[in-house]
């Protein structure tokens, strides 16, 4: 039986179980993504820092870095998180273009750190 075929065998809307399996994939994704977020997060740091000063492939990587977590925490129901992954990646794109990073990119990057205990909104 398929992920989406229901207990008499039509394809349709999910039942329970595929629904609870669905939910209990994306829960170990969210957690991992959490636990993961340190270290990306430090990842993203020092890539800003080079991109700072020059290093248009730091810039890249950073901008990189920044869309995958951004669409990562989105899919698994991390909104704020995502969100504000996104408009960081926006900033940089920016940065990377003209050569002017503001001044609180690197604090704003550090405040996604405080979300790691953030609350699933999907």
């Amino acid at each position: 039986m398929g992920l989406l075929t229901s207990a008499s065998g039509d394809r349709g809307a999910p039942t329970d179980d595929a629904r609870a399996k669905v939910e209990a994939v994306v829960a170990a994704v969210r957690l991992r993504l959490l636990a993961e977020l340190p270290a990306r997060l430090d990842r993203c740091a020092g890539l800003a820092q080079a991109a700072m000063v020059g290093d248009g492939a730091a810039g890249a990587a950073l901008r990189i870095e920044l869309h995958s977590l951004a669409g990562a925490a989105a899919t698994v129901g991390l909104r704020a998180l995502g969100s504000q992954a996104r408009a960081l990646e926006a900033e940089a794109v920016a940065a990377s273009e003209t050569g002017l990073w503001p001044d609180a990119f690197l604090d704003r990057l550090g405040a996604l750190s405080g979300l790691i205990g953030e609350s699933p909104d999907c």
